[in-house]
């Protein structure tokens, strides 16, 4: 039972994940920034790392940063959010983590992409593919966007 729990709460997660935003080519000339994704709030009846608490405080420092135009800043820190959800061991929230990451590597391509910064882009992404496995063909496509 707590598995179909735990499956159902992860689809659930997914489907806040858009697989197509790596096909979203952004132009920064006259258009406003796109809307972000949201980040998906982990569930668990056992504590979750602080590392959870301090990304999405620096998720939501990050979509504030987005919205004042800072997008080299937003960014990063969404680099950071993903950074600090990467679990090294298989836990009862590791799925969950790996659908907060999603998000925060789609905005951080979009930022990328928005500020033209497709390079910088380019580098901190692919830091990501041999640590993210659960992630890895999202990676693949949003790196193809930002070196097209």
């Amino acid at each position: 039972m707590a598995a179909l729990v735990l499956l159902s709460a992860f689809v659930l997660q997914e489907d806040l994940v858009n697989p197509d935003a790596a096909d979203v080519h952004v132009e920064a000339v006259g258009l406003a920034a796109p809307e972000l994704l949201g980040l998906p709030v982990p569930r668990s009846r056992f504590k979750l790392p602080q590392a959870s608490l301090t990304a999405e405080q620096l998720f939501a420092r990050a979509e504030v940063a987005y919205q004042a135009g800072a997008y080299a800043k937003a960014a990063q820190d969404f680099v950071d959010v993903a950074g600090l959800l990467v679990v090294k061991k298989p836990t009862t929230y590791s799925a969950q983590f790996a659908a907060m990451r999603a998000v925060a590597y789609q905005n951080a391509a979009v930022c990328f992409r928005f500020d033209h910064q497709g390079p910088a882009g380019t580098k901190a992404l692919t830091s990501f593919i041999l640590r993210d496995a659960e992630n890895r063909a999202l990676l693949k496509k949003l790196l193809a966007t930002l070196s097209g």
